[in-house]
């Protein structure tokens, strides 16, 4: 009996967790023209970058990461092209 709880457990667990987030059908575009729907996530500068006075930086590893919704240089950007 304590084998069946312990596989059934995890289980009840999943469902009961899954089923109390609310679906909606409502439309949600990602790709907006000001990323309003992305939270963009700047890693650690490469020593060799010549364009970014003024912050710290690493090896493009280990250093201070630039964090979220910190692109001084628009790494990220969405571009309409031909209306599309």
């Amino acid at each position: 009996m304590k084998f069946l709880a312990r596989l059934f457990a995890p289980l009840l667990l999943f469902i009961a967790t899954a089923s109390a987030q609310k679906l909606t059908r409502v439309w949600t575009p990602l790709l907006t023209p000001d990323l309003k729907n992305f939270t963009i996530f700047m890693g650690v500068p490469h020593r060799s970058l010549t364009s970014l006075p003024g912050v710290d930086k690493g090896d493009g590893i280990n250093g201070t990461p630039l964090g979220p919704d910190n692109d001084p240089l628009h790494v990220f950007t969405v571009e309409m092209v031909d209306g599309k």
